[in-house]
């Protein structure tokens, strides 16, 4: 009973921590599109898909209605005027479809100042 107690709450811990950090690169891309309440990014290094999106070209950050979103797209732009690198951290699978497809979404952003 002991093993399997300990078997469980370390698959549950696999599932807290799915998310992974991006690579360290530059942003080639901001796109925002009139009929999606979201941000596509495109990366100067390998999209990263831990959670096995329908696609993985970009990166999204969709507007849910609370201010994060904001944020992180503030920090986008500010690091793409400056050609600073970000990484970010990539958890789960956009709520919407993008072209017919689910994408992997940014969560949060590392701007590197040196």
């Amino acid at each position: 009973m002991k093993n399997l107690l300990v078997i469980f709450l370390v698959l549950i811990s696999i599932n807290v921590f799915a998310g992974i950090n991006s690579d360290n690169g530059t942003i080639k891309k901001i796109w925002i599109h009139e009929s999606y309440n979201a941000v596509v990014v495109t990366f100067s290094e390998a999209i990263k898909n831990p959670e096995s999106c329908e696609a993985a070209s970009a990166y999204v950050v969709e507007f849910d209605g609370d201010d994060q979103g904001q944020r992180i797209y503030s920090a986008l732009l500010a690091a793409s005027m400056s050609g600073r690198e970000v990484s970010f951290w990539i958890n789960g699978c956009t709520t919407e479809k993008y072209w017919d497809k689910t994408y992997p979404m940014i969560k949060s952003i590392n701007v590197y100042f040196d």
